[in-house]
């Protein structure tokens, strides 16, 4: 009974029609449910490009895990601000954190293969701003918000306004 919520969550998962939001309803678990959804869906099946701000620990090991530290350097990039924060990595779950580690250069191109990466990621901090175009350039490699941001007559970046569901409201039937 520990995580029934969670298995609610994957039990449903592949008849969710409205994807796009899903990570509210993840938002709304505790954490140690929302690590167990990311753990067992994986954070590019669950996230959309536009609501990336939360904590990550991500196993580099792991082909999504690394693709989601991969796009995370991209938004630090193109974003203004410092929005790694607390950021902490080591290089197995067996060692200690490094100590001051900050993200490497290097990572822009190529991120290794190893290691725990932890941190959460900002838009809203001091001198930060989404770049909400950039942010749509970046859906194809999201499941959620996919065709939501490949229509171009969704403009809203508030992907959780209702009005903007992913579901247009004429294809949903109601029951009799």
């Amino acid at each position: 009974q520990q995580y029934l919520r969670v298995e609610l969550i994957l039990t449903v998962f592949s008849r969710i029609a409205d994807l796009v939001n899903l990570d509210t309803i993840v938002d709304s678990l505790e954490d140690d449910e929302q690590r167990e959804i990311f753990h067992r869906l994986g954070y590019l099946n669950v996230l959309n490009s536009i609501s990336v701000d939360r904590a990550y620990r991500m196993r580099l090991k792991v082909p999504d895990e690394r693709k989601m530290a991969s796009i995370l350097v991209k938004y630090a990039i193109q974003e203004p601000g410092v929005n790694w924060v607390d950021e902490k990595f080591r290089r197995k779950e067996s060692m200690p954190y490094s100590s001051g580690w900050q993200l490497p250069i290097e990572w822009a191109d190529k991120i290794i293969q190893y290691g725990i990466l932890e941190l959460s990621y900002s838009s809203t901090g001091r001198g930060c701003k989404p770049d909400h175009t950039f942010r749509r350039t970046l859906y194809p490699l999201f499941l959620c918000g996919r065709k939501y941001f490949a229509d171009p007559s969704n403009t809203n970046d508030d992907v959780h306004d209702n009005k903007n569901s992913a579901v247009p409201s004429h294809t949903m039937s109601e029951e009799k």
